[in-house]
């Protein structure tokens, strides 16, 4: 809860460890199978159906996926435009199968595009500039796909790969 000062208050549960961000600036976006797509309708359309979120507008915060099974599809549009290398990262899946991330251009983030312990996942279609580390990180998981994916311009590596197994470039 927030107060007209700006003074910020809530309850969180300490019963295991927790990260907590307070930041002036917009804030991740969660894209999961509900009728909404989560947070997708408000930067983009859902089909229920195929579950995919299509963006129809630059967005400038993190977008993370949490569901199977999911697709994003950038659209055209551009992540992080004004977003900075303040941001973590762009696009996010971690523990997920049969996420599909098409179409994403992605810049200005710390990471682009980060699939963590992932499997039967796709990335393709993406272009991913001007990150402070790396444009795609493929970390742990098992039998992902990236494909037709540039990355480039990045502080460290265009695409990196640890502990995972079966990824096909």
């Amino acid at each position: 809860t927030a107060t007209a000062e700006g003074e910020i208050e809530f309850v969180l549960d300490t019963s295991m460890p927790r990260l907590v961000t307070i930041q002036n600036r917009p804030s991740t976006k969660f894209i999961r199978d509900d009728v909404t797509g989560g947070d997708c309708t408000t930067i983009g359309s859902w089909d229920l159906g195929s579950k995919t979120c299509t963006l129809t507008q630059d967005v400038n915060e993190p977008i993370q996926i949490d569901s199977n099974g999911v697709t994003l599809d950038g659209g055209g549009t551009t992540m992080g435009l004004g977003g900075g290398v303040g941001a973590i990262r762009g696009v996010f899946a971690s523990g997920r199968s049969g996420v599909t991330l098409r179409n994403i251009r992605a810049q200005n983030f710390s990471t682009g595009i980060l699939l963590s312990a992932t499997t039967n996942s796709i990335i393709e279609g993406s272009q991913v500039n001007a990150s402070a580390g790396s444009g795609v990180i493929v970390n742990g998981g098992s039998s992902n796909i990236v494909r037709n994916t540039n990355s480039d311009n990045n502080g460290m590596h265009g695409l990196h790969l640890l502990s995972t197994t079966n990824t096909t470039l």
